[in-house]
């Protein structure tokens, strides 16, 4: 298999793998305890979305700084920075599951939104990392194994995550924060040069520069934008997936990330066989399968035709994902690569944080089944921009916008 081969292959893309594999894997323990956590104490759906929304706010805050961060320092120490931080984060939501005091819900807030902030950063630096342990034929295969990775982590850490909170609140928070010290220590393995930084200006033009190239480019604009769409309303449907869920214990809220994960698998094993460069028709595939998810959803009469449905989604969509990923980060200079791919996940994960919180409310006020009316709705929203010319992906991709004959002025020496 391919992405098995890319990964025996490249020692360092292995080991960096591996690292986000561990913290990942924490983190999918605690996207299952908090919510789970918080409605069995508060029966509130709406605290559990507010409270989850919370570490999605440093999504959005940290991408631009992060992106210029990671192209000015050593990306390898940043990592290993980011890990210590997650750690110290997800050791103050244990604390206050534990502790229980008056400021309970304060108190797991602030460690969640920082833990979302470190969490932010480190994304944003393996982008860019990722492809220097890679050679360029086999960018393709090395995003699909990465893809692997999160589905890896979905198939095991959700349903240990619901199995450990019948055995304690707060163990899976404690699982958590041990999983970065473990990525702490594979990261300080690594050897070769994630990228060394660049002595850049802290300016507002240095910082900003990656979001200017983003904007003068329409290939990149459409595909960032679209994907702001696309991730709140996956984003919505998981958690009214997990709302749902909730309802019949931890260890079903488990299996259902079960499920998903093994469609993400299947789908990451077939990516790296994707050869089409029709990049416009492959972005609206995904949209279109989370717009049948959320039409299925709204009439769905167990929340196990709704898993059903978000595994298809997730198949569908790994080889288009890795298709795209690996045209864009090819085609970017590494010496801008974390600013561009941080705007991309400003632009991408604008609406993210409101994903949870908007299936929050929506449940609490009219049904679980009616979120999912809501995001078909938003999914139908790029399908019908797509009509218009003028928002569809160029037939040749990003790449000459990035060619040495046409330089950006983003890209001019300060």
């Amino acid at each position: 298999m391919d992405i098995i081969k890319v990964f025996l292959k490249h020692g360092d893309f292995r080991r960096l793998w591996l690292s986000s594999l561990l913290s990942e894997g924490g983190s999918a323990f605690s996207l299952v305890a908090l919510p789970l956590y918080v409605i069995h104490q508060s029966h509130s759906y709406t605290l559990a979305g507010v409270l989850t929304t919370l570490g999605f706010i440093g999504t959005v805050v940290m991408r631009i700084p992060g992106g210029f961060i990671g192209d000015r320092w050593p990306r390898r120490r940043l990592l290993m920075g980011s890990a210590m931080g997650g750690a110290v984060a997800m050791l103050g939501v244990a604390a206050g599951v534990a502790w229980q005091p008056s400021f309970q819900y304060w108190l797991i807030g602030i460690a969640w939104t920082a833990n979302g902030f470190v969490g932010s950063l480190a994304a944003v630096i393996q982008s860019s990392a990722v492809i220097r342990t890679l050679p360029g034929e086999d960018a393709q295969k090395g995003f699909a194994a990465w893809q692997a990775q999160y589905a890896a982590t979905t198939l095991v850490g959700p349903l240990l995550g619901g199995l450990t909170f019948t055995v304690s609140h707060t163990l899976p928070f404690v699982i958590d924060a041990a999983s970065f010290l473990l990525e702490l220590i594979v990261l300080s393995q690594i050897r070769q040069s994630l990228g060394e930084g660049q002595p850049l200006r802290a300016s507002t033009g240095e910082v900003f520069r990656g979001l200017n190239t983003v904007i003068q480019n329409r290939f990149l604009v459409v595909y960032a934008v679209t994907n702001s769409f696309l991730n709140v309303a996956s984003q919505g449907m998981l958690y009214g997936m997990v709302f749902w869920m909730t309802q019949r214990g931890g260890i079903a809220v488990g299996a259902s990330f079960v499920a998903l994960a093994v469609g993400s698998l299947i789908g990451s094993a077939i990516a790296p066989r994707m050869k089409s460069h029709r990049y416009h028709r492959l972005l609206m595939t995904c949209v279109g399968a989370y717009l049948v998810v959320g039409i299925g959803g709204y009439f769905a009469s167990t929340p196990w035709v709704l898993v059903i449905g978000l595994s298809t989604a997730a198949l569908i969509c790994q080889p288009p994902s890795a298709t795209l990923t690996s045209h864009i980060m090819t085609t970017i200079p590494d010496a801008m690569r974390g600013r561009v791919q941080g705007a991309l996940y400003l632009i991408g994960s604008a609406l993210y944080p409101f994903g949870a919180i908007i299936t929050g409310a929506v449940a609490s006020s009219w049904s679980i089944q009616g979120s999912f009316a809501v995001w078909a709705l938003v999914c139908a929203l790029p399908l019908i921009s797509s009509l218009i010319p003028a928002w569809r992906l160029p037939a040749e991709g990003c790449r000459s916008h990035f060619e040495a004959e046409r330089p950006l002025k983003a890209f001019d020496a300060p």
